[in-house]
């Protein structure tokens, strides 16, 4: 873990929409949209790392909590 100590957590809230999928950031101005869950992830890490630059940020990481996805998803799928 050491070259990742320190790092940030950027929380998503995810929500299923009539088109697929919409994704945002509640603590900074990142949002973006994906016809499935796959899509919305490399959108997401696309519209993260736009931000970040801003900011002079080189590298950004992420992590998927995918029990929490399926947990909170599988009524909205059905």
């Amino acid at each position: 873990m050491g070259k990742f100590r320190g790092m940030k957590s950027i929380k998503f809230i995810i929500e299923k929409t009539k088109t697929g999928y919409s994704a945002y950031c509640a603590e900074k101005p990142i949002f973006t949209t994906g016809l499935n869950i796959y899509k919305l992830q490399t959108n997401a890490l696309e519209a993260t790392n736009l931000y970040l630059e801003e900011f002079g940020k080189k590298y950004l990481w992420i992590k998927l909590d995918l029990n929490s996805i399926f947990n909170n998803f599988l009524n909205i799928i059905k």
